[in-house]
């Protein structure tokens, strides 16, 4: 029976079956989960998910601007996803569950065949891949629908490299235009892709110090390919410059160079990015370590000084796993300490202060860097036991290996139990930090569960907190509306205006109000800013000619 399944299935899709089933039964809870945090602007309310006429809009403008509201995200594959989504599903969460757990097994996957291809043992390749569709840091990746983004990179970037290589012994320029294809959409679904690019030169790299080792997998009539190799990364990194060429232009709906749209000491000083760098280094060895627990909204104290010891602490640790590095290449003249020491700082690039993001560190951004990691971990386990040569020890290392997959797998159902609606999630999150977009977010729960005096309470808790978000001040705009006090409602909608002269969904609540009180003027001054937005939107210009009449 075994024979005539490998007769039908090869072994290797088989292993690869394997995975995309346990990461589907792993996070299957998940699926009967609702909508939480930022899903509302990028999936709910946001108007360009909800017909494909819409699609110019989405290559065209900002991740978020379908919602009325202002970013510098420029994610277009990731949207076009939610549309597809929405068009199947409307708004049942099962669906776009659904397609998150698909893409993360989709992903896993891919990487396996990846690793496999590059020269890892397919049963080492086999771990490491699972290891990634497991590990609980990977939740928020999965669970959380508009982080959607992290596997539909990675799935089109795995992708991407695989063809690299099939291009790599073929020299078929099919492959060349097909990964250079699947680049693009991985950078347009996730700006981090970038950093993918890196990744193609450390996979070239590699290839090219193990090319005396006498692998089978590169075939000697590759040393004579060496110049399409250079050619492909030439592709690549026309693609990486093209994009960030446009996005300085065209597709520049902020600072591209400064997502936090403002200045500060953070902002202002890239030795004090980097030096706070050094410090979110320790929480994710940290969390990679024991991934427990994970939660949203983390932060790190702020240091300035680059002689503190997170930036010594960091440089040792680097500078010892490069010693490990150099003496497995002395023993074996392979570089697997070194390979995935350059993946995970590689993929951690985007998100190191290089360049001003919205946030210090989030599990998230671990998603593809912890391949790397898992590399470095698994190859000094298996050199430590090759030296060591005991039998037990051998055995004793798979029941640990076994017993932390499964205390993953517990970790990783429960965060899917915790995120599964934004009342379980909020208030776990609020016992490790207090910030206004968790009071925000936890006030329109309770506002759609009919809770209004608890939403109103946390409203002006994160208005307290910090008083920048005009989406807060919306929100509770109305609320005000549904008690009828319409008075305190237009202050909201105006303090909203205030903090962001942009955010349109004011200007429609005030619109509304002018209409309600046959303000004709006023109404139509709100009408004429909304029509220098959408020009060819049908409501409003039927409007328009409505108002005209009044006037």
């Amino acid at each position: 029976m075994r024979q005539h399944i490998d007769r039908l299935i090869p072994a290797k899709w088989q292993q690869a079956w394997v995975i995309a089933l346990i990461v589907f039964v792993v996070y299957l809870p998940s699926f009967w989960n609702t909508f939480v945090w930022d899903d509302e602007q990028f999936i709910q309310r946001n108007l360009f998910t909800t017909s494909v006429r819409y699609i110019p809009q989405i290559f065209t403008t900002n991740t978020i601007a379908g919602a009325g509201e202002f970013s510098n995200y420029y994610r277009p594959f990731t949207t076009l996803s939610f549309l597809v989504d929405r068009l199947i599903w409307g708004l049942r969460p099962f669906g776009f569950h659904l397609t998150n757990t698909a893409l993360h097994a989709g992903a896993a996957v891919l990487l396996f065949f990846y690793l496999s291809r590059l020269g890892v043992r397919r049963s080492a390749a086999w771990w490491l891949a699972l290891a990634f569709g497991l590990n609980p840091l990977q939740t928020e990746a999965v669970v959380y629908m508009n982080s959607r983004g992290d596997s539909w990179y990675v799935l089109w970037l795995m992708a991407a490299l695989l063809l690299a290589l099939r291009w790599l012994t073929t020299v078929d320029w099919r492959w060349y235009v097909a990964s250079l294809c699947c680049f693009v959409v991985a950078i347009l679904s996730k700006e981090i892709a970038v950093a993918g690019a890196g990744l193609l030169g450390l996979t070239y790299l590699h290839i090219w110090l193990r090319g005396g080792d006498g692998s089978k997998v590169w075939s000697n009539k590759w040393w004579i390919k060496t110049r399409w190799g250079w050619a492909l990364i030439l592709g690549w990194g026309s693609v990486v410059i093209g994009y960030v060429g446009l996005r300085l232009t065209v597709l520049s709906f902020g600072n591209f160079l400064n997502f936090y749209q403002g200045t500060n000491l953070y902002t202002d000083s890239l030795v004090v990015r980097l030096v706070m760098f050094s410090r979110a280094l320790f929480e994710y060895w940290r969390l990679l370590i024991l991934p427990y627990p994970l939660h949203m909204e983390r932060g790190i104290p702020l240091i300035t000084e680059w002689w503190s010891w997170p930036v010594w602490g960091a440089i040792l640790v680097v500078a010892s796993v490069l010693g490990l590095g150099w003496w497995e290449w002395r023993q074996t003249r392979q570089s697997w300490i070194w390979f995935g020491l350059a993946w995970f700082f590689v993929m951690l690039g985007p998100v190191s202060g290089v360049v001003p993001i919205n946030g210090l560190l989030y599990e998230h951004w671990l998603y593809l860097p912890m391949v790397g990691w898992w590399i470095m971990v698994g190859r000094v386990m298996q050199l430590s036991l090759q030296r060591l040569q005991r039998q037990w020890l051998d055995r004793a290392m798979s029941w640990l290996v076994v017993m932390v997959f499964v205390i993953w797998t517990g970790l990783t159902i429960r965060q899917n139990w915790i995120w599964r609606s934004p009342l379980s999630l909020y208030p776990y999150t609020l016992q490790f930090a207090q910030t206004a977009r968790l009071h925000n977010n936890l006030a329109m729960a309770y506002a759609d569960a009919g809770e209004v005096g608890q939403a109103i309470h946390h409203y002006q808790q994160a208005i307290a907190l910090d008083d920048g978000y005009p989406q807060t001040h919306y929100n509770l705009g109305r609320t005000y509306l549904e008690l009828n006090q319409v008075q305190q409602a237009e202050v909201e909608f105006k303090r909203a205006l205030e903090i962001n002269p942009r955010f349109d969904l004011a200007k429609v609540a005030l619109l509304e109000l002018a209409l309600e009180a046959e303000n004709w003027p006023l109404a139509n001054q709100y009408l004429d800013e909304l029509l220098q937005l959408y020009p060819r939107e049908p409501q409003l210009l039927q409007l328009k000619t409505q108002l005209k009449a009044k006037l």
